[in-house]
């Protein structure tokens, strides 16, 4: 793993030097060759800070690499591409085909600009050098800078990795475990009756997660042991032939056969049976042949997956460009295995079948359980990776990271109020994703997407989780409180805790970016303004019925910053709430997710234990002599 300073791509066709804007894109510096027609500028002490270009070559382990070239989010970078171009002909083409142009990939269009012609220079006659800016804003993933077909011969892809969160919780972590998660629930259903390998052809961001959940799936260990198992102990049915054999080599003798029909054999007088059939003796005899039979549906399926497998790994190896050096050894590695694993002689005599046989041999049998359970995950997965919390005009491949991290969050909430409510972690995950045919999503609306019953010591108490729930005007006025007296609202995540004191509120918002710096203590000279703060007081005040409001953000610290609202420092030491706060939520499993995870459930059943016990007073209005003015 190198950081650079600058990273030159050369082919016959065309020259992309690519640079953080912080850096210098001319400076020509340390150069090393990082590979054929690649070349990068390692970058002084002082500024490896700013080297946010990141290579991975094919050994590196370290962390989950899609592509050897690796750029930040949020990051301005420079760009200088050298074409074989006039200066007129580049200016028609760039009028012509607009959009992302010189590269193919129209959805770069909002991450790329090419600067003003004043700003190119022809090299020679037929030459020119173009200059740029590229910056990704909130978005991460995969992105294809290969070149448009009029503009030259050039294929690049590059990972663009998040900057806020740390190396193993990267998007692709994220967008793993939500993906994993709820393919998980979609096999809990029975959902899925066949694996299409095939599905939605080739596509560059299909075959990159298809590839990283081939990684995975690989990985795990699980699916190899599966395969060992089968192979070493596979599943048959027993199968009899009949037919005619020579008495001399007969073993088994059909004996029903043989009394049954007599006059089909051929006989001679004498022989070593004539005293049992008056004094004759068949030449050839019926005879049953016991044979083991591999072509089961169980083998059958086994053997399609693993052929389909091979046939896709191929399909994408062959469309895969230059830059794409870690994919390649990852689709080299998986198909060395697979054909080795078809190589057995097992397999010469099983046929094809795509469907899943759901027999007790797929259910129960070691080996076959392990196959059924990892391959119908990873077919689920890779379809799930880019349909799953994604739309078509954010860019494609480019995936919103806040959004992703939003999600995330809510699963982590239930965990958290799974915890605090005594139940195990992963129970009511099923309900929070709607499932359709190889489609799915996270439920939103009015509706809780998960609920609890709790019973306290004051009574029984109702928890109720909701996304992206509408609090609206149109609760003014009604006596209810859990909507807004002005204008709606849409907090990320709400909870409600009723008893019979009522209905109380805790509002949530996932803020992948957030300045921390907005909940340190500060003086009344050092005030920091912040729109994240902001928002949770607007919560606190024009959301009914809410007791805090609180912002997750992505941070490996531990420290919960909670603000109580009252007056009386007393009164803070002792109760957490009315509030607001921020509570850091980081991706991983890092040694700071339990102790993050046990402060958000801590903060949670301490909620549930006070609102369900203690009558709060706060909005009961203007009262003269018992009655509200």
């Amino acid at each position: 793993m190198r950081r650079l300073a600058k990273i030159v791509i050369r082919t016959s066709g065309a020259e992309l030097i690519l640079s953080p804007n912080a850096l210098r894109l001319q400076d020509d510096g340390d150069e090393i060759e990082l590979e054929t027609g690649v070349f990068g500028t390692i970058p002084d002490a002082d500024e490896a800070a700013l080297a946010k270009i990141i290579y991975a070559d094919e050994s590196d382990t370290s962390r989950e690499v899609l592509h050897s070239v690796q750029l930040v989010e949020n990051t301005d970078y420079d760009f200088s591409l050298v074409l074989r171009k006039t200066l007129s002909e580049f200016k028609r083409e760039l009028k012509q085909y607009q959009g992302a142009y010189p590269f193919r990939n129209n959805r770069l269009a909002d991450y790329v600009s090419v600067n003003a012609p004043s700003a190119w220079s022809p090299l020679s006659d037929s030459t020119i050098r173009i200059t740029g800016r590229i910056n990704f804003k909130n978005y991460a993933g995969s992105a294809d800078f290969s070149l448009h077909d009029e503009a030259g011969d050039f294929k690049l892809y590059a990972s663009v990795l998040t900057e806020k969160l740390t190396d193993d919780a990267n998007l692709f972590g994220i967008l793993s475990e939500l993906s994993a998660l709820c393919s998980t629930v979609i096999f809990q259903l029975d959902a899925p009756t066949e694996i299409g390998l095939s599905a939605d052809g080739g596509s560059d961001d299909v075959a990159i997660m298809f590839v990283f959940h081939l990684r995975r799936l690989l990985r795990d260990g699980r699916f190899s042991y599966a395969v060992d198992q089968i192979i070493k102990r596979p599943a048959y049915r027993n199968r009899q032939s009949k037919r005619v054999e020579n008495i001399a080599f007969a073993n088994q003798v059909d004996l029903v056969e043989l009394a049954s029909n007599p006059l089909s054999l051929e006989w001679v007088r004498g022989g070593a049976l004539a005293n049992r059939f008056l004094g004759y003796t068949p030449i050839r005899v019926p005879i049953i042949e016991p044979k083991i039979n591999y072509d089961i549906p169980e083998n059958q399926y086994v053997k399609s997956f693993l052929v389909g497998l091979a046939s896709r790994i191929d399909e994408i190896a062959s469309k895969l460009g230059g830059g794409t050096g870690a994919l390649r050894k990852d689709l080299a590695q998986a198909r060395d295995y697979i054909f080795s694993a078809l190589s057995v002689s097992l397999w010469r005599n099983v046929s094809n079948s795509k469907v899943i046989p759901y027999s007790m041999i797929m259910q129960q049998r070691a080996g076959y359980r392990d196959f059924s359970e990892a391959t119908s995950k990873f077919g689920l997965e890779a379809t799930l990776a880019r349909t799953l919390m994604t739309s078509e005009d954010l860019g494609g491949e480019l995936k919103p990271v806040w959004y992703l991290y939003q999600i995330w969050c809510c699963i982590q909430l239930i965990r958290s109020i799974n915890a605090a409510c005594g139940k195990p972690e992963d129970e009511c995950i099923e309900r929070v994703f709607f499932v359709g045919d190889w489609n799915s999503g996270i439920r939103t609306g009015k509706k809780p997407i998960v609920s609890w019953s709790v019973a306290a010591d004051y009574g029984p108490i109702e928890v109720e989780l909701f996304y992206n729930k509408e609090f609206n005007g149109s609760a003014a006025g009604s006596g209810a409180w859990d909507g807004s007296y002005s204008l709606s609202y849409y907090p990320d995540i709400s909870v409600a805790i009723t008893s019979e004191h009522g209905k109380s509120w805790l509002h949530f918002d996932a803020k992948y970016r957030v300045d921390r710096k907005a909940f340190a203590a500060s003086g009344r000279t050092d005030r920091v303004k912040s729109d994240d703060i902001e928002k949770m007081h607007t919560y606190r005040d024009a959301l009914l019925g809410t007791r805090g409001s609180y912002v997750l953000y992505p941070s490996i610290d531990a420290e919960v910053k909670i603000f109580v609202r009252h007056a009386d420092k007393k009164y803070w030491e002792s109760n957490s709430l009315p509030s607001i706060g921020a509570f850091p939520l980081h991706p991983g499993d890092g040694e700071w997710r339990v102790e993050q995870q046990s402060n958000l459930s801590g903060f949670i059943s301490e909620a549930i234990k006070v609102l369900s016990g203690l009558d709060y007073q706060e909005e009961t209005g203007f009262r003269s002599r018992g009655n509200p003015i």
